[in-house]
């Protein structure tokens, strides 16, 4: 199975292989297609890359493009140039077989739902993934702060009451780099969770 693995590595164009163990087969795959679910229990789908469960798969938002890299060449490199950007709070990467733009990397200033398009050759990844900053109790961590992002239809006294119970304060977005997190985490929570979290947020002044 690793020499499976291995073989899709070097391999440009390859997504994902089909390993069977009983055949001892490796059929390399170029993109997704159709359900990877088996009644074969040893075929195995096996992904050329490991993605954080806060990317989006076959997904693009048209515009918005804050900047272009060219020749980058995984998903997480273009999430590392999107953390760099202040303004970017996602980006789009080209996978290998996109034919027109192959290994770009388009930095986004905004992913509105109205500007989602279906790509079956791009993949979408936030500048943070939430996932990965969470803590005890739904808080997440980032930087020097703790935020927890909290369902309910409060006014503004109201919301900024129940932050002091919580022996905190509602966000105040001093810096370029906490608006940008804020402004991610919103997107991943509105689009994961959409039925949940959706309307407008209180912030402080």
């Amino acid at each position: 199975m690793d020499m499976c693995f291995d073989s899709c590595q070097q391999i440009l164009e390859c997504d994902h292989v089909i390993y069977n163990s009983d055949a001892r087969t490796c059929l390399g795959k170029s993109r997704k297609s159709g359900d990877f679910s088996t009644n074969n229990s040893n075929t195995y789908t096996i992904s050329k890359m490991c993605v954080p469960g806060c990317s989006i798969d076959g997904t693009d938002f048209l515009s918005d493009d804050i900047d272009v890299q060219r020749d980058i060449i995984s998903l997480m490199e273009c999430q590392y140039h999107c953390q760099e950007h202040p303004d970017c709070i996602g980006s789009v990467w080209a996978l290998p077989w996109n034919v027109d733009e192959a290994h770009a990397c388009r930095l986004k200033r905004a992913m509105p739902s109205s500007k989602r398009v279906r790509n079956e050759a791009t993949i979408v990844i936030p500048k943070y993934c939430l996932g990965q900053l969470r803590l005890e109790g739904d808080f997440y961590q980032f930087q020097n702060n703790r935020f927890k992002f909290i369902v309910d239809n409060k006014t503004f006294e109201e919301a900024y009451y129940h932050c002091e119970d919580l022996e905190g304060n509602l966000v105040s977005l001093e810096t370029p780099e906490k608006y940008a997190f804020i402004r991610s985490a919103i997107f991943q929570l509105n689009f994961f969770n959409s039925t949940t979290f959706s309307g407008n947020y209180q912030i402080g002044a």
